[in-house]
């Protein structure tokens, strides 16, 4: 779904690709439409090929993901505004990441930062005043 959404796209003009945004999503500004047209018409489908099952080179993000030993934030949105994170794949992240901390941003879909800019940044504030308080207790 999430790959013929991106190729769907690919196959629009950089007028066609604003026009439609700025129709779901009359919230972004000018500024933040049109790069994102721009990177929408220089999207590559070949990195699509990192799903594939069959691909050498695909891979785990899962194990990857365990791996991660640093402090760690999350955000998500709302899925039926098109966040790809549900809550079942953050719970799951978070058993393989125990440190992640998770925050949830309601009226958010994927461009999280784009639609719901100052709770964005509380959010990313909150977390990094938090590690830099747990840093000064350590020392």
């Amino acid at each position: 779904m999430r790959c013929e959404r991106a190729l769907n796209l690919k196959r629009k003009t950089r007028e066609e690709l604003i026009a439609g945004q700025r129709a779901e999503q009359p919230g972004w500004s000018d500024a933040e439409l049109e790069p994102w047209g721009d990177a929408k018409q220089r999207f590559n489908s070949n990195v699509l090929s990192v799903y594939d099952q069959d691909n050498a080179a695909s891979v785990d993000r899962w194990v990857l993901m365990s791996r991660i030993t640093c402090p760690a934030l999350l955000i998500t949105g709302d899925p039926e505004r098109g966040a790809i994170v549900t809550d079942t794949s953050a719970a799951a992240l978070k058993a393989l990441v125990p440190q992640l901390e998770i925050a949830y941003v309601p009226a958010a879909g994927h461009n999280i930062r784009r639609d719901q800019f100052t709770r964005y940044i509380d959010v990313v504030r909150g977390f990094l005043t938090h590690q830099q308080e747990q840093r000064r207790i350590a020392s």
